[in-house]
């Protein structure tokens, strides 16, 4: 109701009655019938509201003014408030590399942590000896807390790879496999068991073995050895329906030159090594065959193995061939050849239950191998090999209470607890179930073999892998896979990546400086890097950034758990 406006009692009342009060609508309708009488609106008067308009103004000027008013005074209040946003986002725009916490800042922050752990997490993939990190929470294992276990075996004495007679192409052989990643005929064989068990992760050839092809998938003959895994937990759990519930993170296998030919104190070796990987042992076996037609079938076009040689110095080390002849001079060799095994298909990502798939046994050739050693040297020329894995395991509930309280445990990063056990560094971003029984599962399409599971950056990282096959291999190469596979993604990632403040969490200020240039390449400018500072004195690019470790972020090398 609007006070002092002259009323309306009747059509021949006077229009004003000092002290009546009149709502707009009995107003409008008042000044309509004025109107329509005499042509001309009420007077106008210190006590009367007519809009301020006049004698001489209409009623539809009158309502035009008004509605006119109202709408910008509504307008003015947006501009203001679109001020005031513009003038907060100025103030939040320029982004501070040490201390990003507000506007874009934060932006780059959310972004970073999907980036960190996908780092780790193949970073573990690229060295497990070093590195140890689980599958990253939600890609596809969902929210479940997990431990981490490393184990590592050696093949000496017995199971050394010893070169056989000349008849028989002084070679040796040395096959590995993966726990569950690969499957040949159907079988799906386990590496991590109870106490107690074996379980058959290698095969090496002697100088006893009287064949010049690699092993047969068969029992095992003359001049074949296992090496076997030993116990790693008494927590474990073999049972086909509630058994320990797991999975296979990181698997590296390494080749080192232990003694020449006749091992006389002026022996020197002389001699190859050969690295041989396939990416499907099923429709590309490394079994039973030549080393001539190994090395003819990696070179065909497409081919699913991979391959690479290497020459070995008087001392034992291992020199790339094909380098030029300048490069091959200086090039220092490696002190020992190397391979991981690549999560390219759902399998890799897959939980397993211990007492579920079949342990390998210990009088047949190891199964589903991916990685053989081929070494080429005089009759009685030795080398040892390790195998190294990394699982992660669910964690079982105890009377022990998490730190956080309640079921939500949020752990810290942890030293060793044991010889051989991990606590994994995961922040849990809800709620997590205590003990699984049923852990998430991938769709399982009807060729396992499918990469419908795998994320993108693994495929730049694999390449990167297979094209540097027993060279050694260092974690930034995994976090420059993933910087690569952001800069490829439209939108948002390839802005936010494409700047070194937007780096600044993944590498140092040098690395992420010349990344931003490079772009979605940046995969294979660091690889490229790295082999080339490996024949010039002063490591090149790396000499400004200290080393390939020290090219990563401080933080980032916080969050990897047990840096060891």
């Amino acid at each position: 109701m609007v006070n002092h406006r002259p009323g309306y009692p009747g059509p021949n009342a006077k229009p004003y009655r000092k002290g009546y009060t009149m709502s707009d609508k009995q107003w409008d309708e008042y000044s309509r019938k004025v109107w329509d009488e005499t042509g001309k609106l009420p007077n106008t008067g210190p006590n009367c509201n007519n809009g301020g308009l006049g004698r001489e103004k209409s009623l539809k000027t009158k309502t035009s003014n008004r509605v006119a008013q109202t709408k910008l005074q509504a307008d003015g209040r947006q501009i203001a408030d679109l001020e005031k946003a513009v003038h907060r986002l100025k103030n939040t725009s320029s982004v501070k590399p040490k201390n990003i916490s507000k506007g874009i800042g934060s932006l780059v922050n959310i972004l970073g942590q999907e980036e960190e752990r996908e780092s780790q997490w193949l970073a573990c993939v690229t060295d497990c000896e070093h590195f140890a990190a689980r599958v990253p929470v939600g890609q596809t294992t969902g929210l479940v807390p997990v431990d981490l276990y490393r184990r590592t075996c050696y093949a000496d004495g017995a199971q050394e790879m010893v070169t056989n007679g000349a008849s028989y192409g002084s070679v040796a052989f040395g096959m590995f496999t993966t726990d569950g990643w690969h499957e040949m005929a159907g079988v799906n064989n386990a590496i991590l068991h109870a106490d107690g068990a074996i379980a058959n992760t290698g095969t090496t050839t002697q100088n006893a073995y009287l064949n010049g092809n690699s092993p047969t998938y068969a029992a095992a003959v003359a001049g074949q050895s296992s090496i076997l895994m030993p116990d790693v937990s008494s927590d474990f759990v073999s049972n086909a329906l509630d058994g320990t519930q797991y999975m296979m993170v990181g698997q590296k296998v390494s080749m080192s030159m232990f003694l020449p030919p006749n091992a006389s104190a002026d022996s020197h070796f002389v001699g190859r090594a050969h690295v041989f990987q396939t990416i499907d042992p099923e429709r590309s076996s490394l079994y039973n065959k030549s080393l001539a037609g190994l090395k003819e079938e990696a070179e065909e076009e497409g081919s699913n193995i991979f391959h690479q040689e290497y020459t070995l110095t008087p001392g034992g080390r291992f020199v790339p061939v094909g380098l030029e002849a300048s490069e091959t001079e200086v090039h220092q060799g490696y002190a020992e050849i190397s391979a991981v095994s690549l999560p390219l298909n759902n399998l890799a990502y897959e939980w397993k239950t211990i007492g579920v798939n079949p342990l390998p046994p210990s009088t047949d050739v190891v199964p589903n191998a991916n990685i053989m050693f081929v070494l080429e040297a005089p009759s009685g020329t030795s080398a040892q090999v390790r195998n190294t894995y990394v699982w992660q395991v669910e964690r079982y509930a105890s009377n022990k209470l998490a730190s956080g309280g309640g079921h939500m445990p949020i752990p810290e990063v942890q030293t060793i607890q044991d010889k051989s056990k991990m606590t994994a560094h995961c922040k849990l971003l809800g709620p997590v179930i205590t003990k699984p029984k049923t852990p998430y599962q991938p769709v399982v399409h009807s060729d396992p073999r499918s990469n419908d599971q795998v994320p993108k950056s693994v495929f730049t990282h694999s390449k990167t892998m297979l094209d540097n096959l027993g060279r050694p291999r260092h974690a930034i190469q995994a976090v420059a896979s993933v910087i690569s596979d952001r800069m490829s993604r439209p939108g948002i990632h390839a802005q936010v990546a494409a700047s070194p403040e937007g780096l600044s969490n993944l590498v140092t200020k040098p690395v992420a400086t010349k990344m931003a240039k490079i772009g979605g390449h940046a995969a294979e400018f660091i690889t490229d890097q790295i082999r080339g500072s490996e024949s010039k004195e002063g490591g090149g690019f790396w000499s400004s950034v200290w080393d390939f470790t020290k090219g990563l972020a401080p933080e980032l090398l916080e969050l990897i758990p047990l840096l060891l």
